[in-house]
């Protein structure tokens, strides 16, 4: 499919003229080179001693509401095979605490681990995504702004699903 056809807007009338007419193809050297390579390993070395030491230094909470509510469903599928979560939830998020749950053990330093882990993945993702659409340099650049970006790491470390739906969109 064209870019141009995937980026208009056509209600809101925004169209990205300087993009018309190419399509979104990997630069011709490939999306990585031993130098972009080099540099989302910094970008990522930055990424894991950030989330350690917010891991090492703040505890992972559960938020009322959504978060709450996730958690206790992922708990009780874990413990006892019961999924008592209402229809207008989403089940993935639950499926995957009871599978973390399961696996390492019900605490929630656990699932925040999981979730950072996920975290770096979304940095990796967002330098492909970058890399394929506007190059390596933009690629970099928001792979760096996803490493280190403070609402993010809030979401990887409390019990939020936007933590796991976030890499899945990306991918």
């Amino acid at each position: 499919m064209r870019a141009k056809n995937l980026l208009r807007w056509p209600r809101a009338g925004f169209r990205l003229s300087w993009l018309e007419g190419q399509a979104l193809s990997p630069p011709a050297d490939g999306l990585v080179t031993p130098l972009s390579a080099a540099l989302l390993g910094l970008i990522l070395l930055l990424a894991a001693a950030i989330r350690l030491a917010l891991i090492a230094h703040a505890p992972a909470f559960v938020l009322f509401g959504d978060s709450a509510e996730f958690y206790v469903t992922g708990q009780h599928l874990a413990q006892n095979g019961e999924f008592p979560l209402p229809l207008k939830r989403a089940p993935l998020y639950p499926l995957f605490l009871a599978g973390v749950a399961a696996a390492l053990g019900p605490r929630l330093e656990v699932a925040a681990l999981m979730q950072h882990i996920l975290g770096l993945g979304t940095v990796v993702l967002t330098y492909l995504l970058g890399a394929l659409t506007f190059g390596r340099v933009v690629g970099l650049l928001a792979a760096f702004g996803v490493a280190i970006n403070g609402s993010l790491l809030l979401m990887e470390h409390t019990i939020n699903a936007e933590a796991l739906f976030t890499p899945l969109l990306l991918a």
